[in-house]
C-alpha cells in the first residue's frame, strides 16, 4: 500500500493517494469520500474524512458488517465502554425471511451512551467471518507422522512425556508452515503442495526414525484415572489419557472461536469470499499462514497420541491412512467442529468393533477387519454428497491461492 501524508498526498509534490491503493477497507464509497477531500485540500479547503461514520460489509452469508470503532481501537484510546449484545433473531427482517442466525454487537460510551461502534452477523447485513481461510491442506498424513516420530525420539531419550508432546506439536506446525509458505506466500497449487508434503513428512520420518523401530518406551500416557476393567461408559471415559480430554476441549473451543469470536468470523470471511475479505482489509496472507501452522499443530497432536498412548513404539508406515481418514471427517462433517467430532467417534468405534466382534467367536478375515472402517467412511462420503447434491459445505475459495490484481 502507498504511504500518505493525514492530506492523501505522497512523498512526491502534488501527487495524491486515495482508495485502495492506501492503507483501510477497500471500499468504493471509502475512496469517495477520500476523494471529496482531496479535491477540497487541493482548493485550500480543510478536506476530512470521518472513519467512523464508514459502513464496511462483507458479502458472505451470513453477512458481516460494521461501523465505528472495534474494541481494540477503544483498549488502545483507554475509552470506557459499554457493550450490549442480543441475537439477531430479534430482528424483524430476520424473522420476515425465516433466517435469524447471527447477532448484534453495540459499543457505547460508559458515561454518555454515545454509540462508538456498531458491529453485526447474520444473513443479508453486512458481516461473516465464520469457520475455514480456504487453504487446503492434504499433508496431514505427512503432519501426523512428523508429530509421531518426534514425539517418540524425545520421550525415548528425556522420558519426559510433557516435553515430548510439546515437541511432537511444534514440529509438526513448523513441518505445516512448509505448506503455508509454498501456497500463501508463493501462492501454488494447494493440492501439489499437499500431497508433497505427505510425501516428504512420511519419508522423512521414516529417515529419522529408522534407528528407534523396534524400541519401546518405559513409561507412556495413561489413563487419568486408574480403572483396569471399566464396567460402563463413564469408567472408560474417566479411563483415557489427558490427550483425550484435550482433544475434547480444543473442539469446544474451536467451534466457539470459528462461530462466537470477530477472530473467527474473519477466519470464515476468507475461506467464503476472498476478495470481500481484501476489500474489508482483512490480512489474508497471515490469517491463512496462522490457520495452516494451528492445523498443523492438531495433526501433530494426534501423531503424538500414537507413539505415546496408542502404540508406545515406532515403525515406519503407522499412521495407516489416518491423516487421509481426517481429510474424510471434515468432509464428512461438512467442515464444522462438532459434526465432524461425531465423525471421528463413529470411526473409531468401527474401528475398535473388528476386533471386538472376533473376541465373541465372529470368524473374520483380519484384512476384511483392518478395512472395514475405511470402506465405510468411503461409502458414507458418497451417500452424503449424493443427497446433498454434491454441496458438502466447504468454503467456497477452499485451494484458490488469492491474487490481488485479479480483484
Amino acid at each position: 500500500r502507498i504511504k500518505t501524508k493525514k492530506n492523501f498526498q505522497t512523498n512526491l509534490n502534488n501527487i495524491y493517494a486515495i482508495g485502495d491503493v492506501i492503507e483501510g477497507p477497500m471500499l468504493a464509497h471509502k475512496a469517495e469520500d477520500e476523494g471529496i477531500a482531496v479535491a477540497e485540500n487541493i482548493v485550500g479547503q480543510s478536506g476530512h474524512v470521518n472513519y467512523d461514520t464508514i459502513p464496511g460489509v462483507i458479502y458472505t452469508t451470513p453477512e458481516v458488517a460494521s461501523i465505528g470503532q472495534t474494541e481494540e481501537q477503544l483498549k488502545e484510546k483507554n475509552i470506557k465502554y459499554k457493550i450490549g449484545k442480543f441475537s439477531f433473531m430479534a430482528n424483524s427482517r430476520a424473522k420476515a425471511i425465516d433466517d435469524a442466525e447471527g447477532f448484534v454487537k453495540i459499543l457505547a460510551d460508559e458515561k454518555t451512551d454515545k454509540v462508538l461502534g456498531a458491529h453485526l452477523i447474520g444473513p443479508h447485513v453486512g458481516e461473516l467471518i465464520a469457520e475455514k481461510s480456504g487453504v487446503l491442506n492434504l499433508g496431514v498424513e505427512g503432519m501426523i507422522s512428523i508429530g509421531a516420530v518426534s514425539g517418540f525420539i524425545t520421550a525415548i531419550n528425556t522420558e519426559n512425556l510433557f516435553l515430548s508432546v510439546l515437541v511432537g506439536i511444534v514440529s509438526a506446525s513448523l513441518f505445516s508452515s512448509i505448506h503455508a509458505f509454498v501456497t500463501v506466500i508463493l501462492k501454488q497449487d494447494q493440492t501439489v503442495s499437499g500431497l508433497i508434503l505427505t510425501i516428504l513428512g512420511l519419508s522423512l520420518s521414516s529417515l529419522i526414525g529408522k534407528k528407534y523401530v523396534g524400541k519401546k518406551l518405559n513409561t507412556k500416557l495413561e489413563g487419568v484415572f486408574d480403572i483396569e476393567n471399566p464396567s460402563n461408559i463413564l469408567e472408560i471415559i474417566l479411563g483415557q489419557n489427558i490427550i483425550f480430554y484435550i482433544a475434547i476441549i480444543l473442539m469446544i473451543v474451536t467451534a466457539f472461536v470459528l462461530k462466537r469470536t470477530m477472530f473467527g468470523r474473519r477466519i470464515e470471511a476468507i475461506g467464503e469470499d476472498l476478495k470481500s475479505a481484501d476489500s474489508m482489509g482483512l490480512k489474508i496472507g497471515k490469517t491463512q499462514f496462522i490457520a495452516t501452522c494451528v492445523g498443523g499443530a492438531f495433526a501433530g497432536l494426534s501423531g503424538v497420541y500414537l507413539t505415546l498412548s496408542y502404540v508406545p513404539y515406532w515403525t515406519d508406515g503407522m499412521t495407516s491412512g489416518r491423516g487421509w481418514i481426517a481429510l474424510a471427517l471434515v468432509i464428512f462433517g461438512g467442515w464444522k467442529p462438532y459434526r465432524t467430532a461425531f465423525g471421528a467417534l463413529l470411526f473409531g468405534f468401527l474401528e475398535a468393533l473388528g476386533p471386538r466382534l472376533q473376541t465373541y467367536g465372529f470368524e473374520m478375515s483380519p484384512y476384511i477387519v483392518k478395512i472395514t472402517p475405511y470402506v465405510i467412511t468411503i461409502l458414507v462420503l458418497i451417500i452424503l454428497t449424493i443427497l446433498k447434491n454434491g454441496n458438502t459445505g466447504a468454503p467456497k475459495n477452499i485451494g484458490i491461492p488469492f491474487f490481488r490484481e485479479n480483484r
